[in-house]
């Protein structure tokens, strides 16, 4: 954002903007962000939204070259930074609007690949201006859908699979019967993580077609990924069994290395239209999710008691403003 904020108006002010609204939120500590909200109604929120509204001019220049057939890069990088704005202020509708918006553009800018072509992981030109949508800049933008589609929900079809750099086989992610320290199962996990989002991302486009219309290939690279992350949690448990460091936050013990393997396997799980019934078998693992929850419940309050400023609105922008940035903590 800040190499494009010096030739791309709208993602300057989206800059700005979120400098303000950070001034807007006065805080005593790390966690001041959501325990001292101020009212929204300060200079610093008013000026955010001020400049805010000038990102908004800046983006319709920006579609206005995407008509003639140029600024496919600039107008994505453009959404990604009013979708992080909206999502800091509480606006989540608007910035999953935002999201799809990006969506369009890649799958309208990104020429499609051969299966051949995929593996090159070559950057593409876009239309006629010259500049490009590599992969570097897709993965952040997947990385950003992949929060929207997991608080949001899917409620459009995606269809920019074809756009999406080639993940790695998760067949080929290797998964020992135990590690033998931490450190030894960082590596399968960062595959595994990967791997496991770029199948829920490719998901999408499933969604809303009738369920014999799902090839029977994706499911089986389902099945593949559930096998996969279930063995990476059996050969983990041993690891931290009986390890407990209560002088240290939650999740920055080396047990919480399997809470976002847990995350992507109940998801893993729902995906491809499956029965909710699936989720009966998966009952210890939404109760880890719920121990660790408490954990950090229990750890913030004892190390800095929360503190309610009495006189702020708590309305729904600051509910959804406490979703996001607790869960961008996790």
């Amino acid at each position: 954002m800040l190499q494009e904020s010096h030739g791309n108006l709208c993602v300057r002010h989206v800059i700005v903007a979120i400098g303000a609204l950070e001034k807007s939120f006065h805080t005593r500590s790390r966690w001041g962000h959501l325990r001292n909200l101020s009212a929204s109604q300060d200079t610093h929120h008013e000026f955010a939204l001020f400049q805010y509204e000038k990102a908004l001019r800046g983006l319709r220049t920006s579609i206005d070259d995407l008509e003639r057939g140029a600024g496919a890069r600039q107008t994505l990088v453009s959404a990604i930074a009013l979708s992080i704005f909206d999502f800091f202020c509480g606006n989540g509708g608007f910035a999953t609007q935002h999201i799809h918006f990006g969506r369009k553009i890649l799958a309208a800018y990104r020429p499609q690949r051969t299966s051949s072509q995929l593996q090159l992981d070559a950057p593409v030109t876009a239309p006629s201006d010259g500049a490009t949508i590599d992969d570097s800049l897709i993965r952040m933008f997947t990385q950003l859908d992949i929060q929207t589609v997991s608080f949001a929900g899917i409620d459009t079809p995606c269809a920019y699979t074809h756009v999406l750099p080639s993940p790695p086989l998760i067949t080929s992610i290797l998964v020992p019967m135990n590690f033998t320290n931490p450190d030894a199962s960082r590596n399968s996990r960062t595959l595994l993580l990967s791997a496991g989002q770029d199948l829920i991302l490719r998901s999408l486009t499933y969604h809303f077609v009738p369920p014999i219309s799902i090839p029977s290939q994706i499911i089986q690279q389902r099945e593949h990924m559930v096998q996969k992350l279930i063995q990476w949690l059996r050969a983990f448990d041993p690891l931290t069994r009986g390890f407990v460091d209560t002088s240290v936050h939650p999740l920055a013990r080396p047990d919480a290395l399997r809470f976002q393997v847990v995350l992507l396997l109940i998801r893993i799980s729902g995906i491809l239209q499956t029965p909710e019934s699936v989720y009966d078998s998966l009952s210890p693992h939404f109760e880890y999710l719920l121990s660790v929850s408490r954990d950090v419940i229990a750890y913030e309050e004892a190390s800095q008691p929360i503190q309610i400023n009495p006189d702020f609105n708590y309305g729904e922008s600051s509910s959804l403003f406490f979703h996001k940035k607790s869960f961008s903590k996790i």
